[in-house]
């Protein structure tokens, strides 16, 4: 405990487990230790099996609490959970990550997070992949994440869930000022919550994910939750996803949308913006445009009579006449909306993974439409 393992910076300071599957080894372990902290360095080349390790090819954090700092760390890979970074247990710090190319069979193929308390800020997870939670998997406890981007990160093997990130059984966990940027899944690309109770997505960009799988059972090109998720999006873009169903989001619980920009995503087959799935989130202040489906509910697809969303002072292309219906009617609140272009600054030439919603720009012209038009009663000091 107590102990600091600094480098002179991860282009100077190189810890190479040079391991194999045939020659096992893990770079660091962090077992049962306080105030403990490794910085300034790259880490690679860890590798742990079913035989020796299983979790955590690159660090393993066990029963601790430790701080992790301006690290880069590559090429890891475990039997088990995390492919490079698994905590258990612990409280973990960690700012400054740069996790490139790990790999798992199992679940967190950057990182894999258990029963912890785990802050992971100015961060970057990319190309790493895994079952599920190709970037992030995070299992109760809580994961608080700022200004990180979770990039380009795949899921492997059966039920690929999460490409990005997979949150299953948490509370209160949190995504901020954060990008979650082409990922792949057959399930939930960018982000697949399961259980997740009262969480956040605030001031995010969820752009590009990929859902391919062409399942009634699979969707979400940006996002999935499941009936016993609960929580809130606001001020968020969620553009040019593409899912089978759901090109931004397939849902099945009464989330609340605030202050979000959903545009250009794509379904395959039904929903372009949402597939709600006997559920009835509440959309404010929200604009939903340049969304498609060709068989049914461009902007949304509602599955079963039970799905009524209230949709207030937004702008929804088409309006509610346009939502697609499985049976019955719609019947839920729908008040104080336009169907009007939006006006953006500078949109992506079209929908779908294929148009890079990074290099758009979805702000408004002060000719808009949407300009001043939302509730005035709206209370944004959860959410600054």
């Amino acid at each position: 405990s107590w102990v600091t393992l600094a480098g002179s910076g991860t282009d100077e300071t190189f810890l190479d487990a040079e391991a194999t599957v045939d020659m096992p080894n893990r770079v660091i372990n962090m077992d049962k230790v306080q105030g403990s902290t490794v910085r300034d360095l790259t880490i690679a080349g860890g590798v742990v099996t079913a035989g020796k390790g299983l979790n955590g090819g690159g660090i393993a954090v066990v029963d601790a609490e430790v701080n992790l700092n301006n690290l880069t760390a590559l090429n890891c890979s475990a039997a088990g959970d995390g492919g490079c970074l698994h905590i258990m247990a612990s409280n973990a710090d960690c700012d400054e990550l740069d996790i490139s190319s790990s790999s798992t069979t199992g679940y967190g193929g950057a990182l894999a997070a258990k029963a912890s308390q785990t802050l992971l800020s100015n961060s970057q997870l990319s190309t790493n992949s895994a079952n599920r939670g190709a970037g992030i998997y995070a299992i109760e406890g809580q994961l608080t994440m700022t200004g990180t981007q979770v990039l380009d990160n795949s899921t492997n093997g059966t039920q690929r869930r999460g490409g990005g990130i997979y949150l299953v059984s948490n509370s209160q966990s949190s995504i901020r000022n954060s990008i979650i940027k082409g990922n792949s899944a057959d399930t939930g690309a960018g982000i697949y919550l399961q259980d997740a109770v009262d969480f956040r997505i605030l001031n995010s960009k969820l752009v590009n994910n990929l859902q391919s799988v062409s399942s009634f059972s699979n969707g979400g090109g940006a996002l999935y939750w499941n009936a016993g998720t609960s929580g809130l999006l606001a001020n968020n873009l969620i553009a040019n996803n593409t899912a089978y169903q759901g090109g931004a989001a397939y849902g099945m619980s009464a989330l609340e949308f605030v202050n979000n920009t959903i545009a250009n995503n794509r379904a395959i087959y039904r929903g372009g913006a949402f597939y709600l799935n006997a559920c009835s989130p509440t959309f404010q202040n929200s604009i939903l445009w340049g969304n498609t489906a060709p068989s049914g509910g461009n902007q949304l697809w509602l599955q079963t009579n039970s799905s009524d969303p209230e949709i207030t002072y937004s702008d929804v292309q088409g309006g509610s006449a346009a939502f697609g219906l499985s049976t019955g009617s719609y019947t839920g609140l729908y008040q104080n909306n336009l169907n009007s272009p939006p006006l953006f600054v500078s949109p992506t030439a079209g929908v779908g993974i294929n148009f890079n919603a990074l290099e758009a720009d979805f702000s408004l012209q002060e000719t808009s439409p949407c300009v001043e038009t939302g509730d005035p009663a709206t209370d944004c000091s959860g959410f600054p």
